[in-house]
């Protein structure tokens, strides 16, 4: 069975959630502390420890949100370091598009982030203390399914899969 990194990329909380099995091994929302590139160099060393202590079969980014207007500009740059760093590592990734992530959680691809979490919580009987970490949670659990783990899904959730799998 896989091991999936779900990552959910921020510049305030990035969440990070890593299946193995299907079984949560590790949940955190990381805070970086530093502002401007310091920032950025914090996150990338988060990342990058996760995926050097873990095998992993697969890596699930969360894409980018082009509706949201602020900080536009520093989303693309701290996404840019994380995938040259899955490149650099050779470790296979994929990106999934923010309202995926929705409908496979929530069954409508334009919710609010505390309907995941509660959808989360209903359906896998898993809590999060935050919607970053729900929405890792999401991504590996996208990811594991995408790798071979089976299921039973609901019809958004397949209609989720069945388009991905037509990209990856």
């Amino acid at each position: 069975m896989p091991t999936v990194l779900g990552l959910d990329i921020s510049l305030n909380g990035t969440g990070a959630v890593i299946l193995k099995n299907d079984v949560i091994q590790y949940h955190h929302r990381f805070e970086p502390k530093s502002i401007g590139i310091e920032r950025l160099i914090e996150i990338e060393e988060y990342v990058t420890d996760l995926i050097e202590t873990n095998l992993l079969d697969l890596v699930v980014i969360e894409g980018y949100a082009f509706a949201r207007a602020n900080q536009a500009h520093q989303m693309g740059e701290i996404g840019g370091v994380i995938r040259r760093r899955l490149h650099k590592l050779r470790i296979p990734w994929i990106e999934i598009a923010p309202n995926q992530v929705k409908k496979f959680a929530s069954g409508k691809g334009n919710c609010k982030k505390d309907l995941i979490l509660m959808n989360v919580y209903k359906r896998w009987r898993v809590e999060f203390q935050s919607s970053d970490e729900a929405d890792a949670f999401i991504l590996a659990k996208i990811g594991t399914i995408l790798k071979g783990y089976t299921e039973s899904l609901n019809q958004k959730q397949s209609e989720v899969i069945k388009a991905l799998k037509k990209v990856v």
